[in-house]
């Protein structure tokens, strides 16, 4: 296990590379479950977190594709609104400083449900909003432990 927390100079990216790159060595294969907590109550921040996780996983995808699963996906939803009203109006704006009032973000938990999206061997058993227990079982069967 290998615990990371963030400051002002982490690298999400970096990071994930990182595990990947010591976790590879194994050659029984690996798992590596990377979290970002993107539900920080703070819009910028959480917005900024959201692309750092995109782009690791951008990264990883293109490199790791064609011999690992790579799974993406949420533990839960939560409360992110943009107000197309106010984003259109800040949008006439060539330096978009008014941006922030279009995007609110609710220290809430919600109940849609989350994405599930896959790249790699076995992504064919993946399709778009599924049951959180049903991973497991992707994952199993990635692993070959079950059908």
């Amino acid at each position: 296990m290998i615990a990371l927390f963030d400051d002002a100079e982490f690298d999400f990216n970096e990071a994930v590379q990182q595990a990947i790159g010591r976790l590879s060595k194994n050659p029984k294969g690996f798992l590596l479950i990377a979290h970002s907590d993107c539900h920080t109550g703070k819009t910028r921040t959480s917005l900024q977190r959201v692309l750092a996780l995109d782009k690791a996983v951008a990264a990883t995808t293109e490199a790791m594709k064609s011999n690992t699963l790579i799974l993406f996906t949420a533990d839960h939803s939560y409360d992110l609104r943009i107000k197309g009203e106010s984003l259109t109006e800040t949008s006439k704006a060539s330096d978009h400083t008014g941006i922030g009032s279009a995007v609110s973000l609710e220290d809430e938990h919600t109940a849609e449900e989350v994405p599930l999206l896959a790249e790699g061997p076995g992504s064919d058993r993946v399709r778009g909003f599924m049951s959180n227990t049903d991973v497991f079982h992707i994952m199993m069967a990635t692993f070959g432990w079950e059908k």
